[in-house]
């Protein structure tokens, strides 16, 4: 009969396997044959890698999902177009409602995996996102008016970016 300690570990190592084995398949996918979706997918799991482990590099797979989206070309501009297409897309949405919300907190995940991303590739992006003012929030944003997630310019989270990046 097995014990609850054995229960878990058997539990835990296979959850790890899991997580091995969809970090191997996204890494060969998003290599082989890069498309936008793929290479944010790979993003994903880098910026979930290095949230959970500190440092990151701790974690093996940090170093392997790291480099292989370096060396996929244009790693940085697949972050950028989602962005750009996100922010057209709800430009006329009010900052509460639901499709600006997701947009604001995409756009945030997207920064901060190009934060683990040094590469000229990335500081080109981040450098584009300087001079991004569209997403400024109003000045004296006030209860009741528009009240919601006062979100930043691109530029703000691109020079805090910029910070992190550790080149």
């Amino acid at each position: 009969m097995k014990t609850f300690l054995q229960i878990v570990f058997f539990w835990a190592c296979s959850k790890a396997v899991a997580e091995n084995l969809t970090y191997d398949a996204a890494i060969h996918a998003a290599k082989s044959h890069p498309n936008a979706a793929q290479v944010i997918e790979l993003g994903g799991h880098l910026r979930g890698v290095a949230r959970y482990n500190r440092p990151p590099e701790s974690n093996p797979y940090y170093k392997r999902i790291q480099n292989a989206l370096l060396s996929i070309p244009g790693h940085a501009r697949y972050f950028q177009e989602a962005i750009e297409r996100e922010q057209e897309a709800v430009k006329d949405y009010p900052t509460t409602t639901g499709p600006r919300v997701s947009y604001d907190f995409n756009r945030t995940r997207h920064f901060e995996t190009l934060s683990h991303l040094p590469s000229p590739e990335t500081i080109a992006v981040l450098g584009h996102f300087l001079a991004d003012e569209k997403d400024t929030p109003k000045p004296l944003m006030t209860p009741g008016s528009e009240w919601g997630t006062n979100p930043r310019a691109n530029s703000y989270g691109s020079a805090y970016t910029l910070t992190n990046v550790g080149l």
